[in-house]
């Protein structure tokens, strides 16, 4: 029962870790490039 309960969550914290990590890259190159060029990547 733990294991189908952990693959169950698993997907939803990996989600989660890409989701940080993407946050941060995107806030990094947010600061070397203008505030318009994001809209490009959004999508």
């Amino acid at each position: 029962m733990f294991t189908t309960t952990f693959s169950k969550i698993m997907p939803f914290i990996q989600t989660a870790i890409i989701q940080k990590v993407t946050f941060m890259f995107s806030s990094l190159s947010r600061k070397r490039t203008p505030p318009n060029s994001k809209n490009k990547y959004q999508n």
